[in-house]
């Protein structure tokens, strides 16, 4: 489970395997997201998925992976809610913008394949 994990060596590996929706280098740089929408707030982002990232077995990240994923890892009532294919809205508590939001560990969001873990419960989910 990539979001378990406490070391810096993992997270190397995991960074090879999986796409965040944004790195922070000297520019934000979209790579599972094509774009985000924030609100003028910085309450509500919608999230524009690039249609062109694929899993390695070739199937489609699509959005309801990512949603599949926050509400797997997190508190299922999460502010994550599914557009369409390619279209996800997040819902913060506070502000969150892009470039904060990159340049911390939470910037590492990734998804995982629902297609091949859902049947497999979390190790340790309450929610479940």
């Amino acid at each position: 489970m990539p979001f378990n994990n406490t070391s810096t060596y993992a997270s190397l590996i995991i960074d090879a395997l999986y796409e965040p929706l944004v790195a922070a280098g000297e520019d934000l740089e979209m790579r599972a997201a094509e774009s985000i929408d924030i609100s003028e707030d910085g309450l509500v982002w919608t999230v524009h998925l690039n249609p062109e990232v694929v899993w390695s077995d070739g199937e489609p990240v699509t959005a309801d992976d990512w949603v599949w994923t926050f509400q797997t890892i997190t508190n299922p009532e999460l502010g994550v809610t599914l557009i369409d294919e390619y279209t996800f809205e997040m819902r913060w508590k506070e502000a969150t913008y892009l470039d904060e939001f990159a340049g911390t560990s939470a910037g590492h969001f990734i998804a995982l394949p629902r297609h091949c873990l859902e049947d497999i419960p979390p190790v340790g989910a309450s929610h479940q």
